[in-house]
């Protein structure tokens, strides 16, 4: 799957996640969709909408400002780094999003997936 920038007519930034076409993206599709609307944690993104049109699946979410942890932990050579508070602040984020997976939910949610890549960051840094 890729991910893009979009803005929607109100102006409200979003991430456009095209999934790859294929039997198993239609389940992939319906699967995150049922289980992303279900939760609700300040740590965990909003899924804003989908769209099935023709062979195109997208997944809507709120756009996140920093990017993901990888690129702001492995910044290029001259980037500013993330101080050690704000790193502090990024795993207790994680920790608290991943208990509410675990034990907080209706249905306990094992993500499988978690990385640094994957782990989106806003402005102040909150996961």
């Amino acid at each position: 799957s890729r991910v893009y920038r979009g803005v929607l007519p109100d102006g409200q930034s979003v991430a456009v996640k095209l999934l790859n076409f294929s039997p198993e993206a239609e389940e992939e599709l319906l699967s995150e969709v049922e289980i992303i609307t279900s939760l609700q944690h300040k740590n965990i993104i909003v899924l804003i909408g989908y769209c099935i049109y023709g062979e195109e699946r997208f997944l809507v979410y709120n756009f996140v400002s920093r990017g993901n942890l990888e690129e702001n932990i492995h910044a290029e050579k001259g980037k500013p780094v993330i101080p050690w508070n704000e790193r502090l602040k990024v795993a207790v984020g994680v920790a608290e999003a991943l208990d509410y997976l675990h034990d907080g939910c209706n249905r306990p949610v094992i993500h499988r997936d978690v990385k640094s890549s994957n782990i989106l960051l806003f402005d102040d840094f909150e996961p």
